[in-house]
């Protein structure tokens, strides 16, 4: 029985009894005892969430050292005994913003974010690696949990807008400097078995960003074939940019802004960018549960729709999209 069906089916109903007979000492005791009830169920929940968290802290610290001593190795040249890699691409700004589909879910949306289910399906057999922007910090956890405020817990019915964010698993991070990530993009790229691509630039002003430059870079190098792409379905995304950017000019401030923008305006700019350069993208097509992959291969397309629940088993649309798992 949970705490407050104890407390308001159970010692509620022994104040009022006690109150009705004159026997204020009893029914003091349970108030004391309803208000112990439920403390000390809030209290459980807080240090599981904190137990929670911190687990998933050490698992994400552990991945993202792995990244790192990756990334060193593949720059010096040497040879070792490593598992295949797997490279994520994603727009900085929303990485953590996009979501699929899950239709059991209370907003329609699943708790975790899109890369996340993807990288959990390869996190165990392989490398997973991705960049991470300059205005991104590592404690998403720790933000998550001072939002939520000292009243929500897992037992909260608010609390699926948290758990997304507080136990996340995302790929392994490296953060590039400016001055040399293209390089580090190339080397990443040569030495990846199979990249992941969420290829959508945050900016709908003209100007090529960092995720059209990746594209066209895998299409000149004869990799694009090497992609899996990401479609997520329509919703409103947040995303900081430039405080000075308009629809016709990317920003350059060092003020951000957030800003509230649909996917699929997104989505639509930066294929029509990519069409001005020769790749054919596939227009916007929403989905009610999951997201649509797809796949390039000369001057065909092969979509599938995959449901949010296969989304962390790269097998099961590896398969509808006629590619094999790199193998160690």
């Amino acid at each position: 029985m949970s705490a407050e069906r104890i407390s308001w089916l159970v010692l509620f109903p022994l104040q009022l009894w006690f109150a009705l007979q004159s026997r204020w000492v009893a029914c003091g005791i349970c108030v004391a005892g309803s208000i112990l009830v439920l403390t000390f169920r809030q209290t459980i929940g807080n240090i599981r969430v904190i137990a929670l968290m911190r687990a998933r802290q050490s698992e994400q610290r552990a991945l993202d050292r792995e990244a790192e001593e990756y990334v060193r190795t593949l720059t010096s040249g040497r040879s070792f005994n490593r598992r295949p890699l797997i490279l994520f691409l994603r727009p900085f700004s929303g990485d953590r913003e996009v979501r699929g589909k899950e239709p059991s879910s209370p907003d329609g949306y699943d708790v975790a974010p899109l890369e996340a289910r993807l990288a959990a399906g390869f996190a165990h057999q392989f490398a997973t690696l991705s960049f991470r922007g300059r205005l991104d910090g590592r404690n998403v956890w720790g933000d998550a949990y001072v939002s939520m405020g000292p009243d929500i817990t897992p037992y909260h019915p608010d609390f699926y807008k948290y758990a997304g964010r507080l136990f996340y698993a995302r790929p392994g991070e490296i953060e590039a400097p400016e001055s040399n990530w293209f390089n580090t993009f190339r080397l990443l790229a040569r030495n990846a078995r199979l990249i992941v691509s969420v290829p959508i630039d945050a900016s709908q002003a003209p100007e090529q960003s960092a995720t059209i430059l990746e594209l066209l870079d895998l299409r000149a190098n004869d990799m694009i074939e090497r992609c899996v792409f990401v479609m997520p379905p329509e919703q409103s995304l947040w995303l900081l940019r430039p405080s000075d950017e308009t629809p016709s000019h990317r920003g350059t401030d060092q003020m951000w802004t957030t800003r509230e923008v649909k996917l699929s305006s997104l989505w639509e700019s930066t294929r029509k960018k990519l069409a001005r350069s020769g790749i054919e993208f596939p227009e916007f097509k929403d989905t009610m549960d999951g997201a649509t992959l797809f796949i390039l291969r000369g001057n065909e397309c092969r979509l599938s729709a995959v449901a949010g629940r296969e989304l962390s088993n790269p097998g099961a649309y590896m398969a509808v999209l006629n590619i094999k798992l790199p193998t160690s």
